[in-house]
């Protein structure tokens, strides 16, 4: 299943929010491609206050995002920048959920959110290392460490969590290659 997403030429994203609950939005957004190379990654002004306890998890204040874009001012880049490219996302309904929350906020259009090819890589890693919470999925920390990978940027940021992504997903990818040439040797 990953190396088929690989071939697709995707684009990882992550977004880190103001909370969890139907009215949270996105407020840093970041996309990489599958080699973990920059290629978007704007800071958003919500127009709902960040929940505190989100705020402890990635760092990120009201102040910081006082002069930062709204949705409007970042929508049609984003846009631009995935084309017709399929997303990974490590939990995907949630992500997507929150980028159409913040459109939503401004009265702006969803239905190219919903025409996207979106895979969910929490869904591969839990089928790959097995899930490790009630229900039943990985945390994405989790399965960076079954990887054996090292974690690079600053974790509960959403560029450094989409490159952990591509580099788990490209990590379960070159194992199922290896595989594949051990079973040629047979």
């Amino acid at each position: 299943m990953a190396h088929t997403w690989l071939s697709k030429d995707p684009v990882f994203l992550d977004t880190e929010t103001t909370g969890l609950d139907a009215g949270a939005q996105a407020l840093e957004i970041g996309l990489v491609n599958a080699r973990g190379d920059l290629i978007y990654e704007p800071r958003l002004k919500p127009t709902v206050s960040i929940d505190p306890a989100a705020a402890a998890v990635h760092g990120i204040s009201e102040a910081m995002l006082a002069d930062a874009p709204a949705w409007p001012d970042i929508a049609q880049q984003l846009q631009h920048h995935i084309g017709r490219r399929p997303l990974v996302i490590f939990n995907a309904n949630f992500d997507t959920r929150i980028l159409k929350q913040a459109a939503v906020a401004h009265n702006l259009p969803v239905s190219w959110l919903d025409s996207l090819t979106v895979y969910c890589a929490m869904r591969l890693a839990a089928g790959y290392y097995g899930p490790t919470n009630r229900y039943g999925t990985i945390s994405l920390a989790s399965a960076v460490s079954q990887a054996g990978l090292s974690w690079t940027g600053q974790a509960h940021s959403a560029i450094a969590d989409a490159v952990m992504t591509a580099r788990m997903v490209n990590d379960i990818t070159e194992y199922w290659y290896q595989l594949q040439r051990e079973m040629g040797d047979n």
